[in-house]
């Protein structure tokens, strides 16, 4: 595939997305910006390392640059501030000032912790985006929201913070876990049915292709799609203050709100992101019937989508403690929580009018259809 470019031209900072086949390992060519001598941070887990990040840490020293590598426990249970509190103290011991820059390589978790300690380490250094699974290129890499988990919610403590830059190399899904790879594919269906049924048409079409991505194949453009629309997004609403209820970047939020709670309930890194997302999105998909006027055909087109995916079932999780944990959603404006549903496939609109019985009955059917 040729090499693409995406602008992300948000309020308070401007940068580009790469895509290109191999780009990750010509990481120096994209800082010459920098400040000679500047201190670089390798944030990855040990997985991930293995793969990909000796050569990155072996390039950037070649280029002249001083690395420290910082290896984090891999998983969603470990995006805490106990984690976040440690990476401070290797930066602090490497002698890290305001010039120096964190590379995060790796999936959502890893940008997240990373872009979060960039965004609050001295009160705000650089950092750049790798990531190397599908979910991180078209979700978790583009937008500058970073945070960590907390016991009772998920992502409730951070800061939106924009990289420098962020450099998505296809290549990096030659080896990654099909359950990982459609765990992506869930977050790109979601920017299909909120932004653009076209590009939904032909995400469906191509699922086959994403089970051995090449160079010459769909995948890239694909996910330069997905990445495009959730850049114009946020950078007409970087920090979500838009109150319109067709509009603005909480229509990114479609499937979130029960997913989060199936994340929470389930016990972090039981189920992956994009999987408790794909099965928030069938819940929303029966609230959006029931109040949004979603038709009925569209409800079992996006239960068929999601059964794709294969994600777990949650017929054993408590419907009453996932209401409970859906109370506390982070989305939660004076004491009315706000809903992304659905009027039609590619027309989201915000509603504050789901009531807990109609909540209960959604949970109830979704742990029918996926037990």
């Amino acid at each position: 595939m040729t090499a693409i470019t995406i602008e992300v031209n948000a309020a308070s900072a401007s940068y580009v997305v790469h895509i290109e086949p191999g780009l990750a390992h010509r990481l120096p060519e994209h800082l010459e910006k920098l400040p000679a001598g500047s201190k670089l941070g390798i944030v990855t887990t040990q997985p991930i390392f293995d793969l990909h990040g000796a050569a990155l840490q072996s390039a950037m020293t070649g280029a002249g640059y001083d690395v420290t590598l910082a290896v984090i426990p891999d998983g969603e249970p470990f995006k805490t501030l106990e984690t976040a509190a440690s990476l401070y103290t290797t930066l602090i011991e490497a002698g890290f000032d305001r010039q120096s820059t964190l590379v995060s390589l790796g999936g959502g978790v890893v940008g997240d912790l990373t872009g979060f300690v960039a965004a609050t380490y001295l009160r705000g250094i650089g950092f750049i985006q790798i990531p190397t699974t599908l979910l991180a290129m078209v979700d978790a890499s583009v937008g500058g929201k970073t945070g960590v988990n907390h016991p009772l919610g998920k992502n409730l403590i951070g800061a939106f913070h924009q990289p420098l830059a962020v450099l998505i190399d296809p290549g990096f899904l030659r080896t990654l876990p099909a359950r990982q790879m459609r765990a992506g594919l869930a977050e790109m269906l979601k920017m299909g049915l909120i932004a653009d049924p076209d590009y939904l048409d032909l995400l469906l079409a191509s699922l086959a292709d994403f089970k051995e991505p090449l160079d010459d194949g769909p995948a890239g453009s694909l996910i330069a799609t997905a990445c495009r629309l959730k850049a114009d997004i946020v950078s007409a609403d970087e920090r979500e203050t838009n109150r319109s209820t067709t509009a603005g970047r909480r229509l990114l939020n479609f499937g979130h709100t029960l997913g989060h709670a199936i994340e929470a309930v389930a016990g972090y890194g039981k189920l992956l992101h994009g999987e408790a997302v794909a099965l928030g999105m069938v819940g929303a998909a029966y609230l959006s019937a029931e109040i949004a006027g979603l038709p009925f055909d569209s409800v079992a087109r996006i239960e068929a989508m999601v059964a794709q995916l294969k994600p777990p079932g949650i017929g054993s999780l408590d419907p009453e403690q996932l209401a409970a944990t859906i109370a506390r959603d982070k989305k939660r404006l004076q004491g009315t929580l706000h809903w992304v549903l659905l009027k039609q496939i590619g027309a989201p609109v915000i509603s504050g009018a789901v009531q807990p019985d109609t909540l209960s009955a959604a949970i109830d059917r979704l742990q029918r259809r996926f037990p």
